[in-house]
């Protein structure tokens, strides 16, 4: 009967033991932007998504904060169904995206396309 016993309280701290260093673990990061320049696109991480995002982002500019991705000559976001990282598209080099440009592409990989507000970018 005692060997039971042991067997169980040795069954419980394992347990115990892998339960707390599961919630303690978190896939969570710190927010920030994958700067894809030969792309001239930026995904914009928020902190629910941060650590992914910057795995993700390998060989690209991971750019720490939560409104990371640039401004300068940034045409828009586009948003794709269920995800919650927007991609700002760019105008120039190396796409030359104009407005219209990047809202056709956004379409057809299925996103929502939302323009820079005037004045927000200095793309011209």
């Amino acid at each position: 009967m005692r060997r039971v016993n042991l067997a169980l309280v040795a069954l419980v701290a394992v347990s115990a033991t892998a339960l707390l260093s599961l919630a303690s673990c978190s896939n969570e990061g710190e927010p920030g932007g994958c700067f894809r320049e030969h792309e001239g696109t930026c995904v914009q991480y928020g902190r629910p998504q941060g650590a992914a995002g910057k795995r993700m982002c390998d060989k690209n500019k991971w750019i720490a904060g939560e409104k990371a991705c640039p401004m300068e000559k940034r045409l828009g976001s586009c948003t794709y169904k269920g995800d919650k990282a927007p991609e700002f598209l760019y105008g120039g080099a190396p796409n030359n995206y104009t407005s219209s440009s990047a809202r056709n592409h956004c379409d057809f990989a299925g996103g929502f396309f939302e323009p820079t507000p005037s004045g927000s970018s200095s793309a011209k």
